[in-house]
């Protein structure tokens, strides 16, 4: 049995221009996780020394972005860890892991897959403007599990309300932090033995 995991990385389009609200952020996204952010991030919030008050606004959204693309990347291998322990407890299942903030990259993955069992999806933005990505699921003809950390309907853009991939997905795990991905796993794991066994 092999499935895919695959998603965006959820880049965040407004970094904020001032450290205490992007640190709240940082936080915020930690609390979806759980303890998993919690324990792997350390946030650092030094004073930036510059002769210029646009040197510094510079300067912190730098530091803002760099300090994301680490959470980013310490939750992304904390989810594989978990994903791929979760695999070996239920009889050894393949997973292939892939993460790119680039829609044709995805594609491309979507296509290569297409003899899988299943695919865990997260389109972070693209879910919300992807007619392409959907496009690919649905010919791909693989059973596809919608996954987003954060309840989509509880964020306050009403843009986010909107997915492309739903309509095309088996179905939509959301809002339970890491533990979206383990669900989606388990979800289609049944979903396979089942069909297996009938």
């Amino acid at each position: 049995m092999r499935i895919e995991v695959s998603g965006r990385s959820p880049a965040n389009a407004a970094l904020r221009r001032d450290e205490k609200s992007f640190v709240a952020a940082c936080r915020d996204r930690a609390n979806a996780l759980g303890d998993l952010w919690v324990e792997k991030v350390k946030i650092s919030t030094s004073p930036v020394s510059s002769t210029s008050g646009a040197d510094i606004v510079e300067a912190l959204e730098l530091k803002a972005e760099d300090l994301e693309l680490a959470v980013l990347d310490a939750a992304a291998a904390d989810i594989e860890a978990l994903l791929r322990r979760r695999g070996e407890d239920l009889g050894g299942i393949e997973l292939d892991f892939i993460q790119s903030n680039h829609e044709g990259e995805l594609i491309d993955a979507i296509h290569d897959h297409r003899e899988w069992d299943g695919i865990v999806l997260n389109g972070a933005a693209l879910t919300h403007s992807s007619t392409a990505l959907a496009d690919a699921i649905s010919s791909a003809r693989v059973p596809t599990v919608e996954v987003h950390l954060t309840n989509v309907h509880a964020r306050p853009e009403p843009w986010r309300q909107n997915s492309y991939l739903s309509p095309v997905c088996w179905g939509v795990v959301m809002g339970f932090g890491y533990r979206s991905y383990i669900a989606a796993l388990d979800l289609l794991y049944s979903r396979i033995a089942e069909g297996q066994q009938a």
